[in-house]
């Protein structure tokens, strides 16, 4: 499915040691962060150890992710703090778009967005433009999934991340696949191909920099 895209692309080459030790590693983390939390008093802390959580647990537990991000909300409007309830919002809408209700995952997303959009945290603003995205396209809906793609194409070309930029070449590519538009899915993926090649070859000038 194409919400699996970047994780696809991301895992391809790993098997089964390396997800087994992941998952090992997974745990760890959320073990820790629950230790953190009993440990920590202060509400706004809590709220961003509980979004963490939540992050860590949406594909483990996407139940207990939803309840760990709603904790944070709650702790994050006691101390007014509202990046951290944006924060809470987006991990809730992945933990959502795990168990498949596109719907709620939806609705967090927009309620993240909301908020980011009135700060100057470009990065998760074209995060959040791109899981809605990612929804829009699970759904079907290919026209409100391009204007998200797009969206958050423009945004990323302000930023120095190449490969966002690629990432989201390759999606646009790939929607543009799922409708037989083989010119423009090629335009695309020639795109996503060069900014990896220009970052590849950026990190390969800085290693012989370094070692002169």
């Amino acid at each position: 499915m194409i919400r699996k895209i970047t994780l696809l692309l991301s895992f391809f080459f790993l098997f089964s040691i390396t997800q087994v030790y992941s998952q090992s590693t997974n745990y760890k983390t959320i073990d820790s962060l629950k230790l953190a939390i009993k440990n920590t008093k202060n509400n706004s802390k809590k709220a961003i150890l509980l979004t963490r959580l939540s992050s860590y647990s949406g594909y483990i537990d996407s139940d207990e992710a939803i309840n760990y991000a709603n904790t944070a909300i709650l702790y994050a409007q006691e101390d007014n703090d509202p990046m951290i309830i944006a924060d809470a919002y987006s991990s809730m809408g992945i933990a959502y778009e795990v168990k498949s209700d596109y719907v709620s995952s939806l609705n967090n997303f927009y309620k993240a967005l909301a908020i980011y959009e009135t700060s100057s945290d470009t990065k998760k603003i074209i995060r959040v433009y791109n899981n809605i995205g990612l929804i829009y396209i699970d759904l079907k809906n290919y026209k409100q999934g391009l204007i998200f793609y797009n969206k958050a194409l423009k945004l990323s070309y302000k930023t120095s991340e190449k490969r966002i930029i690629s990432l989201l070449s390759n999606n646009i590519g790939d929607v543009y696949l799922q409708q037989k538009e083989y010119n423009k899915a090629l335009n695309y993926f020639y795109k996503a191909l060069l900014r990896s090649i220009i970052q590849s070859r950026v990190r390969s000038l800085r290693l012989q920099c370094a070692t002169i």
